[in-house]
């Protein structure tokens, strides 16, 4: 907006004459009619009771930004009458039993050009109308109104942004209290104190001005009295200004004086004009200056930055506040007929709005709904090497055909044609360590309803060779877990079948390290005896892209390590005999485990042991168990079973053909599974048998220290038989799991199995590309060599650590003409984790040096 100076005062006694007259005069104006009326009415709440097929909503007939009914139900609409725009019903917050409130949450607003845009929240809004009918008595708690809260208040606990409408902050009043604050964060470099912007810029501090309020905690009250036990209509005006006018029953309240607001045309007003005033800058020059950074850079937003972040949103609310994820509640009040117009009202429209003469009854519910789907937007896999591939999948109803019906952040193209899809992302590589977050969002638009957005993040691993794709390392996507890995971040934990405390796989730290084990943090099942676990735990991961499809070879690759936990002897409760012991297995499959893991060879609960024939595919066992009943301490072998379509023809065994004292413990193991995915198809009932193409797998182990892998055997055959509930499980001929499972069994009556914490641990999780690959996935690779002046600091990529920590020799040589001298200069030096550097500070006077890195 242009500001008028004193060179053109009559242009500035008419603007004032004109905003008078546009403000109070309500003759002249066109006769509103119920068309003319509901024009621009982008919601409408006639709360007269839940949303269809939902209990805890009431509709909006409009826009279907239904609000949540918090602490309600249907008893909440009662029967009372107000003079507006009616029904037979009201709703009654009685703040009894805990906060009642009525709760919309706002995502993803950016009203940049091309962005998406909700009408709430209203504080952002230009030219709009909130009206509403309340009834209450007079208190100092909350009346209504809109409650504000950022993304970022629930992880930094501040207590702002927000608008309330109140009552007076002190004492028993019946007037209306306005109060907008969004706090500072941070202090600018011109030691200006300014809220400080994910992207690394300033909002400006004229949002902050009076400590941080912008309507003060001491003004801004209405001289009307809407709380005095009757129904008194509400109705707030935001102009094309950021003019704000609040009327009580259709008459401007201009407040109770004393704050000094005037309106943008210089009208003496309860509320200071919301200005768009929040404008980011990079530099310490302030736009106010006349000097700013273009958009999208400099300046963009409006009045609170955070209320519509895409992944949290801001809450609308009647009836008290949500405030950093915390409900409090607000006045025993009743409310009716909520509407938002993207207009502003006339005088005689809230005059017509007064005297209940529109037909709102003519407003239907709107079923034009959005929703996306499932887990919203999903990715096969969340953390990939740099400039790796991942999958994007999502399911959505409702939005638009026609292009910008749905569109992802971050990924070129349209996909409104694609309701039910996904496409794949390369993720690039980037700048200095190739690290990176990649967030992306998709929006669902059919613009007649509020976007629906769902978001996904994918993390960037740098080191990982392009003929390697990464499935899971544990560090970056989990958190380490005591309750299972459940289903989250493309894994799926059957927690829910077996049941128990005991069968989950959790995430735990190993030296700094985050790898998956079974039964981490051994806690006894409260229905068995203790240490007796009848079930089992299984997990797996989608590999979504990485697939093995018929005709396709790829190779497996796994680290693990073995730690024997001790031996339990002797009679336990109930005069179970307990043994340490361990029944593991981990291969590929194409089986759903919709039922658990159902097979040939069952326990007493029907479930199947892991490496039986009830496996489904390559994999291999490790177990650890006395089968003589004599419960004493044994090695841990390696199994696998070579199976011919009908039958086990050969079963392999590390003790029998490697080294009768087993695997060792407190090693860390490197695995290569190579498998031929010969299968062209797949079983459908649970008698047939598939004798032909099935899948070949050949494995390999290196132990660390040992300079080559072994060929453990090869070129055995996957079962393919789907005996037990194969039909619910949708069998196919893609190989398109990585599972891992641990089982049970009675060693004879009273016998049992325990799993104790820490006994295996498992850890960076690859798949080749398209071929066999005899490589270490990541093993290092020198990432930079930095001089300054005579040392010399050499930095590269390492393997995180399990039980045993990797170690890595440097040498060093001036030359590497004929044959090098190479001097070591230090050995077991150990991992550093994702990253490990060493600094050479004997060079002397060289100018040249040459270095080399071994392991193991």
């Amino acid at each position: 907006m242009k500001i008028t100076t004193q060179k053109h005062p009559f242009t500035v006694i008419l603007a004032v004459l004109l905003a008078a007259l546009a403000a109070f005069v309500t003759t002249g104006q066109a006769q509103p009619t119920f068309q003319t009326v509901t024009n621009g009415l982008v919601d409408y709440y006639p709360l007269q009771g839940t949303t269809p097929g939902s209990t805890n909503a009431t509709p909006d007939l409009i826009g279907r930004r239904d609000f949540t009914m918090v602490n309600m139900t249907g008893a909440n609409f009662i029967s009372d009458s107000h003079g507006g725009i009616d029904g037979s019903k009201v709703i009654n917050l009685s703040q009894s039993g805990g906060a009642t409130i009525l709760l919309y949450l706002s995502k993803g607003q950016n009203p940049l050009p091309g962005g998406t845009f909700d009408n709430l929240p209203f504080i952002n809004q230009r030219n709009a109308t909130m009206n509403f009918w309340i009834k209450g008595n007079p208190t100092n708690a909350n009346i209504s109104g809109e409650v504000r809260e950022w993304a970022e208040c629930a992880q930094d606990g501040q207590s702002s942004p927000f608008l309330s409408i109140s009552s007076k902050n002190s004492g028993i009043d019946s007037f209306a209290h306005f109060f907008l604050r969004d706090d500072t964060t941070t202090t600018d470099p011109n030691g200006v104190s300014v809220m400080s912007m994910p992207d690394g810029t300033y909002e400006l501090p004229l949002m902050n001005a009076g400590g941080g309020n912008y309507w003060t905690q001491g003004g801004n009250y209405t001289t009307n009295t809407p709380l005095d036990g009757n129904w008194h209509m509400f109705t707030m005006i935001i102009d094309s200004n950021a003019n704000c006018y609040v009327y009580i029953d259709g008459i401007l309240d201009g407040g109770q004086g004393g704050n000094g607001a005037n309106d943008s045309y210089g009208n003496p007003q309860m509320l200071k004009p919301l200005f768009v005033t929040n404008a980011y800058y990079t530099t310490n020059i302030y736009p106010s200056a006349g000097v700013s950074n273009p958009p999208p850079s400099g300046y963009v937003q409006w009045v609170v930055p955070y209320v519509n972040d895409v992944n949290k949103g801001g809450s609308t609310v009647f009836g008290g506040f949500d405030r950093n994820g915390a409900i409090s509640a607000g006045l025993n009040e009743e409310i009716s007929d909520i509407g938002y117009w993207n207009r502003a009202l006339s005088t005689n429209e809230m005059q017509y709005l007064m005297t209940n003469s529109g037909d709102f009854s003519a407003i239907q519910l709107n079923t034009n709904l959005i929703s996306i789907n499932g887990a919203g937007l999903t990715a096969d896999l969340r953390e990939v090497g740099v400039g790796g591939v991942v999958q994007l999948s999502w399911n959505v109803t409702g939005a638009s055909s026609s292009p910008g019906g749905i569109t992802i952040s971050g990924v070129s193209g349209d996909f409104s044609s694609s309701p039910v899809g996904s496409t794949l992302v390369t993720l690039p590589q980037l700048p200095v360590n190739g690290v990176g977050t990649y967030t992306f969002t998709l929006r669902a638009h059919n613009g007649i309803v509020a976007d629906q957005f769902a978001s996904v993040t994918v993390y960037t691993f740098p080191g990982v060779p392009s003929n390697w794709n990464l499935i899971q390392r544990f560090d970056k996507v989990f958190q380490p877990t005591t309750a299972g890995i459940a289903t989250t971040n493309n894994w799926v934990g059957i927690d829910s079948y077996f049941g128990g405390n005991m069968d989950r796989f959790n995430v735990t730290p190993v030296n700094g390290n985050e790898v998956l084990s079974p039964k981490t943090g051994y806690v006894p099942d409260n229905t068995q005896p203790i240490g007796f676990d009848p079930a089992g735990s299984l997990a797996y991961a989608q590999l979504g892209h990485l697939t093995l499809a018929p005709g396709q070879n790829s190779t497996l690759f796994f680290r693990f390590s073995l730690h024997d936990p001790g031996t339990f002897d002797g009679n336990g409760p109930d005069n179970l005999g307990i043994v340490s012991a361990l029944d593991f297995a981990a291969g590929l499959t194409d089986y759903g485990f919709a039922t658990g893991p159902l097979g040939y060879n069952t326990n007493s609960l029907g479930a199947a042991l892991p490496g039986s024939e009830g496996t489904f595919g390559p994999n291999i066992e490790i177990t650890r168990y006395d089968s003589s009943g004599n419960y004493a301490a044994v090695p841990f072998d390696l199994n696998a079973q070579d199976y011919s379509g009908t039958s086990v023809t050969n079963t392999y065994s590390y003790i029998s053909s490697v080294n009768a004292s087993g695997l060792q413990t407190n090693v860390n193991y490197m695995l290569w599974m190579d498998v031929s995915n010969n299968n062209t198809m797949a079983n459908i009932t649970d008698t047939t048998t598939n004798t032909i193409n099935e899948p070949t797998f050949t494995v390999w182990l290196q132990a660390q220290g040992s300079p080559t892998r072994t060929l453990l055997f090869s070129n055995y055959y996957g079962t393919r038989s789907y005996i037990g509930d194969a039909a619910s499980d949708n069998p196919n001929p893609n190989l398109n799991k990585l599972w891992f499972g641990v089982a049970n069994e009675s060693l004879n009556s009273g016998g049992a199995f325990i799993e104790t914490n820490n006994m295996l641990l498992l850890d960076d999780m690859y798949m080749s590309s398209g071929a066999y690959n005899s490589t270490i996935p990541r093993l290092f690779d020198l990432t930079s060599i930095v001089r300054s002046g005579a040392n010399v600091t050499i930095n590269w990529n390492s393997l995180g650590s399990l039980f045993q920590t990797n170690t890595y020799s440097v040498q060093r040589t001036f030359s590497i003409s004929g044959t090098p001298s190479w001097v070591t200069l230090t050995n077991g030096l150990p991992s550093g984790g994702d990253s490990t550097s060493f600094t050479d500070s004997t060079t002397g006077s060289a100018n040249t040096a040459f270095y080399r890195i071994t392991w193991p």
